[in-house]
């Protein structure tokens, strides 16, 4: 099988609690059982393989995550994967632990440590007995502080990387503007390490296909991420597929109220966006919110599924579920024909239209068809889709790329249909007539001019720790609609998900909406982007940067 690794970078604690579902939906997809069937999924395409220091082989995201000073917790920044038992030892012990270490005498010193946090239970009974208890309720709606809380896959000792200069704390952040992140990369020696840890992966792959970058693109994380990018392509030259992140939350920042802190949001949207435009192969900004510019309103809505628009546990679930069916473009086995990154990003961004929309169907459910008139035709976009792509709406593309997982190809094809898929049972490529099938279906709705269509039988996994109570009481087990209410303590075992982009003329509005809002923006006025190297002339660029980036989605624009 060809190597074709992706390099994941997580830049922001909502981008970590989004990252956090996403790798532990991964891990409960793991088949360990023989006989469970051909796997459809390429996990080495972004996990790599390893040893700890015992000889023991580990099984790791190949990932780069970055968060604030106080953000993790309970969480080692080394974690204990391969942690050196010793240096544990040192650190949980007292004074005495340090005599083997040190040439003085260490009852002479006064030892000053910081009381460790408190391990949640779901952790704790991972450290005990490794795995969760599926009896229990961890009530993580109601509890999770952190996304470390509910962390289920371990990460490689590189991978958690913390900001020391900004606390995560409310009272004390001040990582709020996109120049402050900006100035991190290039002032202090966090650049150059994260570079060197990046270098690391790298050359550890055998081809590279380059890189997916989750990020908070509405505080100072968009600032880092925009220079690392620019590092990425200098030193790279790799495809950069970027899902800029919106909270449900507005959180004030320091010393700013609500009026100023919606100012700063829309100037660091901007400068990202600007940003995006020039250093990124493709970015596709996502949100549970219909709103996300100035303020944040309007939770996005699915079909049987309730949950708490500002709960950051909740929604970033919903984004995760999105993220890992649409990359199985790009890491399902080659029995399915992946896309490499590259020309997944290609087959969108035509014409330098960068900037695409996401959509979800959560849970995407389809009977067991008897007739083609009785099936797909009642599955029309605007019932299966729900848009993730702020201050935007569904609407006809000119290219879409769609990823339906959960679906049996009994469910597609009809009693009177020529097809047997009986006789595609040993074919190289099963889901080829079915692919075409559903693209033709969703093309003669005015979806896109080109909808390529992946289909894979394998639904999402739904294991604690993932929000199955978000999920309605009329879905069974399996997430499929039932006339009955599912009996009390049946868990969610899985969910049949639909996950896609789009690249559509709609997305001049939501361009245009974004520019109109920076344009209200005095910035003479914000001190906070002046302190830190922010000059009229460049955020005048910026907005002309906006408004011909706009002009190519324009209809009446020639291309």
């Amino acid at each position: 099988m060809k190597s074709r690794e992706i390099l994941t970078l997580q830049l922001g604690n909502y981008a970590n609690y989004v990252g956090t579902h996403f790798w532990n939906i991964q891990e409960a997809g793991f088949q360990y059982e023989p006989g469970s069937g051909i796997p459809e999924i390429n996990h080495d395409v972004l996990f790599r393989e390893g040893q700890n220091h015992r000889g023991d082989v580990t099984y790791t995201p190949r990932m780069l995550c970055v968060d604030l000073k106080g953000a993790l917790v309970h969480l080692s920044e080394d974690g204990d994967l391969y942690g050196d038992e010793s240096r544990k030892k040192i650190l949980s012990g007292g004074s005495d632990a340090l005599n083997p270490q040190i040439p003085w005498d260490s009852q002479s010193i006064e030892v000053v440590r910081e009381e460790a946090a408190e391990k949640p239970t779901f952790q704790k009974d991972l450290d005990t007995t490794g795995q969760a208890n599926v009896q229990g309720d961890y009530e993580f709606r109601n509890t999770v502080k952190s996304w470390t809380d509910f962390m289920y896959t371990r990460y490689h000792p590189r991978s958690v990387n913390v900001i020391r200069e900004y606390s995560h704390s409310d009272e004390e952040n001040s990582f709020d503007t996109f120049t402050n992140g900006r100035e991190l990369w290039k002032s202090g020696s966090f650049g150059e390490d994260f570079g060197d840890k990046i270098r690391q992966y790298i050359e550890e792959c055998d081809n590279c296909q380059g890189f997916q970058v989750l990020f908070d693109c509405t505080d100072g994380f968009s600032g880092l991420t925009a220079q690392c990018f620019d590092d990425l392509n200098d030193e790279y030259g790799k495809c950069i597929l970027a899902y800029p992140l919106i909270p449900p939350q507005v959180r004030n920042f320091k010393n700013a109220d609500s009026a100023v802190t919606s100012q700063i949001r829309v100037v660091n949207l901007s400068l990202s966006f600007a940003s995006l435009i020039e250093s990124s192969s493709l970015f596709v900004p996502v949100s549970t919110m219909a709103q996300g510019w100035r303020n944040v309103s309007g939770s996005r809505q699915f079909p049987n599924v309730s949950y708490d628009p500002e709960n950051f546990y909740q929604t970033s679930a919903i984004l995760a579920t999105f993220l890992d069916t649409l990359t199985l473009k790009y890491r399902a086995k080659d029995i399915l024909q992946p896309m490499v990154l590259s020309e997944f990003c290609a087959d969108l961004n035509a014409y330098g239209l960068k900037m695409c929309s996401g959509n979800l169907g959560l849970p995407f459910d389809m009977p067991l068809l008897e007739s083609v008139s009785d099936g797909l035709d009642q599955y029309r976009p605007s019932s299966i889709f729900t848009h993730l792509t702020p201050n935007s709406e569904v609407s006809r593309g000119l290219t879409m790329q769609t990823v339906i997982r959960g679906i049996h190809r009994s469910q597609i094809y009809s009693k009177d249909s020529r097809e047997d898929p009986q006789s595609l049972e040993s074919s190289i490529f099963p889901y080829g007539a079915a692919n075409f099938k559903l693209q033709q279906h969703l093309g003669s709705f005015g979806c896109a001019n080109a909808v390529p269509v992946m289909t894979l039988q394998s639904p999402m996994p739904v294991k604690v720790p993932y929000p199955g109570e978000i999920f309605a009481k009329t879905l069974n087990a399996t997430g499929h609609v039932t006339g009955y209410l599912r009996e009390e303590g049946t868990r969610m075992i899985s969910i049949p998900v639909l996950a896609s982009v789009s690249s559509t003329k709609h997305l001049m509005g939501t361009i245009e909406s974004l520019h109109v809002e920076a344009e209200k923006v005095k910035l003479g006025k914000m001190c906070r982007f002046k302190e830190t190297g922010l000059e009229s002339d460049e955020y005048s660029e910026v907005l002309n940067k906006l408004l011909d980036f706009r002009d190519l989605y324009d209809d009446r624009v020639n291309l």
